[in-house]
């Protein structure tokens, strides 16, 4: 698995995006259930304010698996096993903005959490899914929604729907 600190980030922020990613920018984020609660974070500085899954971008030549589960441990000090896919998402966009696809898995949490501090995430918390769907938890996108709606009717694909291939 590949690791990048935040300082490591600074250094190549900047790169042009043609050269880190593809057509589209890849987020990656995880539903984790623990004693009927998810896990969410609330970011420091966003354009878009509220709670989001434990996930971000992925990096250049990044398998998805594996950057999910890099940014979990990043921003919660947890280590996950994933469990499925909740889907794949593409933002409708205009011309100048970006484009995104939202991989979202499910997780479950192993081995004890270590300590972490991300100057990104300003604080984590445990909710109740029903809270969220609900919309009494404020949500960085209304996409999340979605998102939750189909974890909680239950709605996943198996991980082999993501499979690696090189030549």
């Amino acid at each position: 698995m590949k690791f990048i600190t935040a300082k490591q980030y600074q250094t190549i922020k900047d790169i042009p995006r043609s050269r880190l990613t593809a057509r589209f920018l890849v987020y990656t984020g995880a539903i984790i259930e623990k004693g009927g609660k998810v896990l969410l974070c609330k970011p420091i500085k966003s354009k878009y304010p509220g709670w989001q899954l434990p996930g971000g971008k992925v990096l250049w030549s990044e398998d998805i698996r594996e950057a999910v589960c890099r940014e979990v441990l990043e921003e919660t000090g947890l280590t996950v096993e994933l469990q499925g896919l909740i889907g794949i998402f593409e933002r409708k966009t205009e011309p100048e903005d970006e484009e995104f696809l939202r991989v979202i898995f499910t997780a479950s949490i192993k081995g004890k959490p270590i300590k972490i501090e991300d100057p990104e995430i300003a604080e984590i918390n445990w909710f109740d899914p029903k809270d969220i769907l609900n919309e009494k938890v404020p949500l960085q996108t209304k996409q999340m929604l979605k998102e939750f709606d189909r974890y909680v009717k239950g709605k996943s694909f198996p991980l082999e729907v993501i499979d690696i291939y090189t030549w």
